[in-house]
């Protein structure tokens, strides 16, 4: 996106010059081109069709596009990586009676700003639970202090423990309705009883 930014700030310095701009588009082609995703001949061709006084506007608002769409991008990658932390999290489930242990610290990488609740769901369990909140918890509580800590999942919520009698209960049931409106991680939790191989 350099280049993009640089045109940018070039076009905003001599936006009624465009004679300069075309001469900057055409030095810097190759960058801008593969910035754009086009061909550089498309791309040059687009810049000679158009009339000096939208050439300023047309390749302001191109810019803006394609900043958009890398933004997008970037945001349905992080969501799809920590999806993918997110099952990692429920394959190492272990259910210890009515409650599924989880990873704490395989939990609190996965959580991300980009999400706005865990919701973990498996054998009796549909819980969601907010991800502002586990990340204020992970954003006051260091790494070293983490190892000492545990936590599981039950009908009630996700239950953070620590020390002899430090926890916390955060989440609650799913509602059938889904309020949620931002981004869901799911964690699929395993079923409690795997039947032995005959």
């Amino acid at each position: 996106m350099k280049p993009l930014n640089g045109l940018q700030s070039f076009i905003q310095s001599n936006r009624h010059e465009p004679a300069a701009i075309r001469l900057y588009v055409e030095e810097n082609g190759p960058e801008l081109a593969e910035d754009f995703g086009v061909a550089l001949d498309s791309m040059l061709s687009t810049v000679a069709g158009l009339s000096d006084d939208s050439l300023a506007g047309k390749l302001l608002a191109e810019i803006q596009r394609v900043k958009r769409l890398g933004t997008a991008s970037r945001l349905a990658e992080k969501l799809r990586d920590a999806q993918t932390a997110a099952d990692t999290v429920g394959q190492s489930a272990v259910w210890n009676n009515g409650s599924a242990d989880i990873d704490l610290g395989a939990l609190l990488e996965a959580a991300t700003s980009s999400a706005e609740v865990f919701e973990f769901e498996g054998d009796g369990v549909w819980i969601q639970v907010p991800m502002a909140q586990l990340l204020e918890f992970r954003s006051v509580t260091s790494k070293a202090w983490r190892k000492d800590a545990w936590a599981f999942v039950d009908s009630r919520g996700l239950h953070l423990r620590w020390g002899k009698a430090g926890g916390l209960n955060i989440g609650a049931p799913a509602l059938a309705s889904r309020m949620v409106k931002g981004p869901v991680l799911s964690v699929k939790l395993p079923a409690r009883f795997v039947e032995a191989a005959a």
